[in-house]
């Protein structure tokens, strides 16, 4: 922090990768029962939601189409995927969740759901509203680009 408490870049930057980093792993490890990776249930939750082409999944889980394929391939073999031809482009395939790929997600966000309390106990109440309130507004500054200062009256 700088002087008056204010966040510099880097100490927020940092602060929030620590953040990511620590929360991913809290998250991965309530998953583990569940049977997924944070990955996995990432890609589940992505298929159960719009089904994607893998292309475009492998964009939205910011990795290579390669590394997308082998994890796709990886969630049929457990029967939790399948990949089905788009309507409208027969050679582009869809991913899609199947019925145990549903119960799974739906076991791994119960799981999620018990981290996140555990993560919370103990603190004020309305925190974790708070920090969500502040996340989005922060998301949704960023995406709407830099603003010019405002000047003091």
């Amino acid at each position: 922090m700088v002087e008056g408490g204010t966040p510099d870049d880097d100490d927020l930057s940092a602060c929030l990768a620590t953040a990511d980093r620590l929360l991913r792993e809290a998250l991965s490890e309530g998953l583990r029962p569940v049977g997924l990776s944070w990955t996995d249930f990432q890609a589940l939750r992505r298929a159960a939601h719009h089904h994607p082409p893998v292309s475009q999944l492998a964009r939205e889980l910011r990795t290579t189409v390669a590394v997308t394929v082998r994890l796709i391939d990886d969630l049929e073999q457990r029967g939790l995927v399948v990949r089905r031809p788009d309507e409208h482009d027969r050679r582009t395939k869809r991913v899609d969740p199947t019925g145990l790929g549903l119960s799974a997600l739906r076991e791994a966000r119960a799981a999620l759901a018990t981290v996140s309390t555990e993560l919370w106990a103990g603190r004020p109440a309305g925190e974790s509203d708070e920090l969500d309130h502040l996340l989005h507004g922060l998301i949704q500054r960023l995406k709407d680009g830099p603003r010019a200062p405002r000047k003091e009256a």
